[in-house]
């Protein structure tokens, strides 16, 4: 999950905190399934220690082996989350950051970040969002998930700061579809 403040007068999106994966996630190279355990205890903790100001603003996730485009799940799963969000105005931001092989090593390496998309999206009552089918080696080779998985590579990570202060610039404001009166 992202964490922060939408702010609309000045069209900026402050980024407070990235959670890792819920503990009840399911992750495999092939698909992810969103856990909900301790998500709103989070958000709850993140509302009180900001006076109400740093709640949940969207989500973040990868494409090891792709490019950083939303795959039509990814679309689906942003419409499904803010049809059931219970949110003023109903959208989030979505990033992704995507790349081959080489570029991650890069990132651990020298800092390079991969592709990045960031868009806010906003819930489109129209579109009824489908629900994919979960890939049959998901099934079989998912692991679990964990707001706070350590590092197994033995190199220093970039901090979520790092990356996310990077991403700065990237992020595109929806288009407004009416006129202004």
């Amino acid at each position: 999950m992202l964490l922060g403040e939408i702010d609309d007068a000045c069209h900026c999106i402050w980024i407070d905190a990235a959670t890792g994966p819920p503990p009840d996630s399911r992750l495999s190279a092939w698909h992810f399934d969103h856990g909900t355990e301790g998500v709103q205890d989070l958000v709850d903790h993140y509302l009180v220690r900001s006076r109400q100001i740093t709640g949940f603003i969207g989500m973040w996730h990868t494409h090891p082996d792709h490019l950083a485009r939303p795959s039509h799940a990814d679309r689906a799963g942003m419409q499904q989350l803010l049809a059931s969000a219970e949110l003023t105005t109903p959208r989030a931001l979505m990033i992704i950051l995507g790349a081959q092989p080489q570029a991650w090593s890069a990132w651990l390496r020298d800092g390079q970040l991969p592709d990045v998309y960031a868009r806010l999206v906003c819930h489109n009552p129209a579109s009824t969002p489908l629900l994919m089918a979960v890939p049959a080696e998901h099934v079989r080779t998912a692991w679990p998930g964990g707001f706070a998985l350590p590092d197994r590579s033995g190199h220093d990570r970039p901090t979520g700061r790092l990356w996310l202060a990077r991403v700065r610039g990237l992020i595109r404001w929806p288009r407004r579809t009416k006129a202004r009166p």
